[in-house]
């Protein structure tokens, strides 16, 4: 499992949990944007773990340099939060350069 460091402020990455789910939902946010810019985009989920061979996982890394990694197996708020952040600009980002849902293209 991807440890996902979680924040304190929205400059500064730290691996203290945030105070509340708003913090993690920001926190998220500028970590995707340094990921967008260095070219490696993530996106997160929670549920089970998708097989070596997923065909998903393999579409989403081949076309659309997009690397899924799975949180959790069950919902934490601080995480789920976090994620939420994280790949809503990750997603705004890849959907507007291409022009389609990413996802759902996928």
């Amino acid at each position: 499992m991807t440890f996902v460091p979680a924040c304190s402020s929205k400059e500064q990455l730290c691996h203290e949990p945030a105070t509340t789910s708003e913090a993690e939902y920001d926190c998220g946010r500028p970590e995707a944007q340094a990921d967008l810019e260095a070219g490696r985009p993530r996106y997160f989920y929670i549920g089970q773990p998708l097989s070596a061979d997923s065909k998903l996982a393999s579409i989403l890394k081949k076309d659309y340099v997009l690397e899924l990694v799975q949180l959790c197996c069950m919902p934490v708020p601080s995480a789920g939060e976090h994620a939420n952040g994280y790949n809503k600009v990750v997603l705004k980002a890849l959907n507007q350069r291409l022009g389609k849902n990413v996802i759902r293209s996928a």
